[in-house]
């Protein structure tokens, strides 16, 4: 996301604080599917769902339905 965010605020979208967003950066820690959907629904501003395919690709898709949560920023 380049929005000029501080890694606070990009925890604070995925429920994280801004050491466990560094983790994640510096590969210490792993960034979720339910992050990375955290992450584009903010980025997009619209909600989006994912599924797995054979061979473990994601696609990911509009969802028909309206976000369950507010996005924090």
């Amino acid at each position: 996301i380049d929005n000029d965010l501080s890694q606070k605020e990009i925890g604070k979208i995925i429920d994280k604080s801004q050491q466990g967003y560094d983790h994640i950066e510096k590969r210490r820690a792993k960034l979720t599917i339910e992050d990375f959907k955290k992450l584009c629904e903010f980025a997009f501003r619209r909600c989006v769902s994912y599924k797995f395919l054979p061979f473990l690709r994601l696609f990911i898709y509009d969802a028909p339905t309206h976000c369950n949560y507010a996005l924090p920023i």
